[in-house]
């Protein structure tokens, strides 16, 4: 029972968190739109979340992301996924570095 409050709660604060940065963000755009209209141009600074890299990893682990799904901000999820694509490319990228280096059959011939 207990724990199904503490996850209620924390749903709560996310909801809050999520509509906060919204109300910042539609401030920022109508500012940037009409300075007259709107003057007050809503906060840079975001709700942010410190993940290192252990915890990204486990973020990575599909069973693990799931049962935190509910909990996890849109921006959070995508930030995870960008990083995943990004860690993908960085690989995919030094593969193709690695082949362009290897010398052909011809060119290790000549090489001798």
């Amino acid at each position: 029972v207990i724990s199904n409050l503490i996850s209620v709660r924390a749903h709560k604060v996310q909801l809050n968190v999520q509509y906060k940065n919204t109300e910042r963000a539609l401030k920022t755009l109508n500012h940037t739109q009409d300075k007259v209209a709107f003057p007050d141009p809503g906060s840079e600074v975001a709700s942010l979340v410190t993940l290192d890299s252990a915890d990204l990893d486990r973020f990575r682990v599909p069973s693990f992301a799931l049962a935190f799904r509910d909990f996890i901000y849109t921006s959070l999820a995508k930030w995870i996924t960008d990083e995943d694509i990004k860690d993908k490319e960085d690989v995919k990228n030094k593969r193709k570095a690695i082949d362009e280096l290897k010398l052909t059959p011809d060119d290790a011939r000549i090489a001798k």
